[in-house]
């Protein structure tokens, strides 16, 4: 293992409930850089990338907050 592994950014897992992490993303959307941004976001699931997967996170949260979780959940069924 290189030593700049114990050098870098830590590793974790993008969680959408935690308001540092989307306000990273946030900054991410802004600058188009994770230059700033103090942790790096490994991939936890089906995606191909971790923006496609922050992507989705985000728009389901947001969602869920202005319409519900039942409707999120149902309009999620249909496509």
């Amino acid at each position: 293992m290189s030593k700049l592994a114990h050098y870098g950014r830590p590793w974790v897992v993008f969680d959408i409930n935690n308001e540092e992490h989307r306000s990273h993303f946030n900054e991410y959307n802004r600058t188009k850089s994770w230059g700033k941004c103090p942790v790096r976001f490994v991939l936890d699931g089906e995606h191909a990338n971790i923006i496609a997967q922050i992507t989705e996170q985000v728009v389901n949260y947001y969602l869920a907050r202005e319409f519900g979780q039942k409707k999120v959940d149902k309009l999620l069924k249909i496509v």
